[in-house]
């Protein structure tokens, strides 16, 4: 809501945009994005702040989704100093480390539920004029992290001995950003967190890729009022019970076959017609259950291989064409490149720590980084329609500007200034040196007076 404000109170009378927002519509911007009275809420009511304490949980929930991200060296000890600046407190190292606890990342994972869905509604009300029949247009998919092996009983990996959790994501193609995060271990397969499906698929178009090909999960999709649209494996091979199209000539009649009975001997470019494929049910009372569910398939012939790629969907043909099918499957690329801006400027292949709740802590953090990234994108979209701004070239340069952000969030919070050369000075002794140093050695050497100078005799040879 915020976004159309300020792009409404920088539009001329003529309905032309102002290229620019002064500092006190960004501070606005930035806190009306993540308000401190949420983080308090939310900090207060997992238990993160007891009572009053020095620690401010809004600056240290800052810290770690804008120091984090934008951190030249990623260390804990780093994030410590960055917080000791922006929050005007020194901080012992233990005392830093003691609230970097298991409730502070389900704090900051609270924090990312409550942006989404208030970026939800938002993104539900802007596409709805873009989009003919669905209010969303969604495609899950997952990534793999790989984390410190001494996390290997935590989030197990696919490789003996090793660390690596998984982000499974539902994000939104149309806007480019996160509906729903969800993290387990490698090992858990893609379809697991989505075994259950609930009423947020209702009207919505879910584009799934071959590790979520399961008729199962179509089928609760459909009966929760969605659409799904779906890779179908090379070797599908449902009962054709119904064409869409009409092919003139001496063409091959479809209805009644098996796909792979007929597939080869095609040579038509687009395949459009209706299947019956078996849908495997819970048991019950012991014995096993199986069901028919009709649905479409699509094929699209590869002009150089000469392939089909073939699609599963519950889609209308009067609401997309073969072709059209095709050309929205297209757009599944964004969660893939989501996942890329996450791993690479987001920097979210490399976690600092072996300690579970740290790690889950950063990686929340970084989402909220992405999340506040992609704010700021569209703000620039908007105010700025003739001009292009890449994605990736966003989160670089919201990467560079962080600390900047950060300080300015510190200063609304009403941060005073810091002895820095006291700072600078406790944070550049060595805390754990246990034997002395040659500074320390030389020092110790009494120097009486001027040493002698030894005069050598040369000799010639």
């Amino acid at each position: 809501m915020f976004m159309v404000r300020l792009v409404d109170r920088y539009t001329n009378k003529k309905g032309a945009m102002m290229a620019h927002i002064d500092s006190k519509q960004t501070l606005e911007f930035l806190t009306t994005f993540l308000p401190d009275f949420v983080i308090e809420k939310y900090a207060r009511a997992l238990g993160v702040v007891v009572r009053e304490r020095k620690v401010d949980p809004v600056m240290l929930v800052w810290t770690l989704v804008l120091g984090f991200p934008a951190g030249s060296k990623r260390s804990i000890a780093s994030l410590r100093r960055r917080f000791q600046q922006v929050a005007s407190i020194t901080i012992a190292r233990s005392s830093f480390h003691d609230r970097l606890t298991g409730l502070l990342a389900d704090l900051i994972k609270r924090l990312v539920d409550w942006r989404l869905a208030v970026q939800k509604k938002s993104i539900t009300k802007n596409a709805a004029k873009r989009l003919d029949g669905f209010s969303e247009l969604l495609a899950l998919d997952s990534t793999v992290i790989g984390l410190h092996q001494m996390l290997a009983h935590r989030w197990a990996s696919t490789q003996p001995g090793q660390a690596a959790a998984k982000l499974h994501m539902v994000t939104n193609v149309v806007s480019g950003t996160a509906n729903s995060v969800k993290m387990t271990g490698q090992t858990r397969a893609d379809i697991g967190p989505w075994k259950t499906v609930g009423s947020w698929v209702k009207n919505c178009l879910l584009m799934v890729d071959l590790g979520y090909y399961d008729f199962h999960l179509f089928r609760r999709i459909a009966k929760k009022g969605g659409f799904f649209l779906s890779r179908a494996k090379s070797n599908a091979n449902p009962r054709i019970v119904a064409s869409h199209q009409r092919v003139a000539g001496n063409s091959i009649n479809l209805v009644g076959q098996k796909l792979q009975d007929v597939l080869a001997r095609l040579e038509r470019r687009i395949i459009d017609v209706e299947v019956e494929v078996p849908v495997k049910l819970r048991k019950y009372r012991g014995r096993s259950r199986t069901a028919k569910m009709r649905m479409r398939l699509v094929g699209q012939k590869h002009a150089e291989t000469g392939q089909y790629h073939l699609y599963f969907t519950n889609i209308g043909p009067e609401t997309l064409g073969a072709d059209e099918i095709a050309q929205t499957y297209r757009l599944r690329w964004q969660v893939e490149l989501l996942f890329t801006r996450l791993k690479t400027t987001m920097r979210l292949n490399q976690i600092p720590s072996s300690k579970p709740e740290v790690v889950k802590a950063l990686i929340y953090a970084s989402i909220l980084a992405l999340l506040l990234s992609n704010a700021f994108l569209q703000v620039l979209r908007q105010i700025n329609p003739g001009r292009t701004y890449p994605a990736q070239r966003m989160d670089a340069v919201f990467r560079d500007f962080a600390t900047v952000i950060l300080l300015h969030i510190a200063q609304k919070r009403g941060a005073r200034r810091i002895d820095l050369f006291k700072l600078m000075t406790a944070e550049a002794a060595d805390p754990n040196r246990n034997r002395p140093g040659s500074h320390d050695i030389l020092s110790a050497i009494p120097l009486a007076h001027k040493p002698d100078t030894v005069a050598f005799e040369e000799v010639s040879a």
